[in-house]
């Protein structure tokens, strides 16, 4: 996301999003996928968006270097949950080497891709249990 992009973020009205939070969005989350998770925060009850704040989610700039230093073990896809791709891994020395390459520069979308989906089922999950 550029410089020019986090301005525009700066001026929307985000009323109750504190600035940390719009900032940990940029982040964590994937570029096309921010004004969805923002609109999404905004709209949540107050309970839900506190619980939410509680949810571990994974670093992207903690993914890349343990891609980078660990990646031919498929370590970095077992953070992600793509078991399949990291057994692979493992058991070929990351891909014969061109699949720790690849990764080392597809692993960070993948982490903001699973951070997505995570905050999309916490809040499905939080808002079914608040009906009930």
């Amino acid at each position: 996301m550029g410089w020019e992009d986090k301005n525009l973020l700066k001026n929307q009205n985000l009323p109750h999003l504190h600035k940390d939070t719009i900032l940990f969005v940029t982040d964590y989350f994937p570029e096309n996928k921010i004004p969805l998770v923002l609109k999404q925060l905004q709209t949540v009850d107050e309970d839900i968006f506190e619980k939410l704040k509680t949810v571990q989610y994974t670093n992207p700039q903690t993914i890349l270097l343990i891609s980078i230093f660990l990646g031919y073990l498929g370590i970095d896809r077992f953070m992600v949950n793509d078991y399949g791709l990291g057994l692979f891994k493992l058991l070929t020395c990351g891909g014969f080497g061109i699949g720790w390459i690849i990764d080392i520069f597809l692993i960070q979308n993948k982490a903001k891709e699973n951070n997505f989906r995570k905050l999309e089922s916490t809040i499905a999950q939080l808002e079914h249990v608040d009906y009930q």
